[in-house]
């Protein structure tokens, strides 16, 4: 599979995992959902604890992080439960056009595409998981945000200690 943005969710098999596409299709893997996530998270030049790390440094969050899949297309996958869990669905964010309750323990997501699901998951569950995921967006995004080139910024214009005018490397 080489186009992340056709899964729209992944649930857990006992020997693997099934990927949800668009157009009504699946795909059955003999990969569980984290070695998956992982697998994808690594193709884009990172890997799942770095990325698991990433999402509760910049939303503060603890519980059910999301996975940042490519920062480049910003395609993100939220739990619906803990990530080990079996019955955790995983659901791009991206994919996400609308949710509504259809009982206490049910939603409804409809995706961009038109297709529909409905999980056996609380609303409040899933619309806190969108807004964790947006947050964790808009603070990635944020060119006002201090975080490691801020700090780069400015060590180059105070320069290192020991650093000397015109010169990459001090002389020891």
């Amino acid at each position: 599979m080489n186009h992340i943005d056709e899964i729209l969710y992944i649930t857990s098999l006992p020997d693997g995992s099934l990927l949800h596409l668009s157009d009504h299709k699946t795909i059955k893997t003999d990969t569980k959902p984290l070695s998956f996530l992982n697998r994808c998270c690594l193709a884009n030049g990172s890997s799942y604890e770095g990325r698991i790390e990433a999402f509760r440094a910049l939303t503060g969050t603890s519980q059910k992080p999301a996975v940042l899949i490519s920062e480049r297309l910003q395609r993100i996958f939220f739990p619906t439960l803990r990530a080990e869990h079996e019955e955790c669905v995983w659901v791009q964010y991206n994919a996400v056009f609308h949710i509504h309750s259809v009982d206490a323990g049910h939603t409804e997501i409809i995706f961009h595409t038109g297709e529909r699901c409905t999980i056996p998951f609380n609303y409040r569950i899933i619309n806190k998981q969108l807004k964790r995921c947006t947050e964790f967006l808009k603070k990635l995004n944020d060119e006002n945000s201090i975080g490691f080139a801020g700090e780069y910024d400015d060590l180059y214009r105070t320069g290192l200690p020991g650093m000397q005018e015109g010169k990459e490397h001090p002389e020891e």
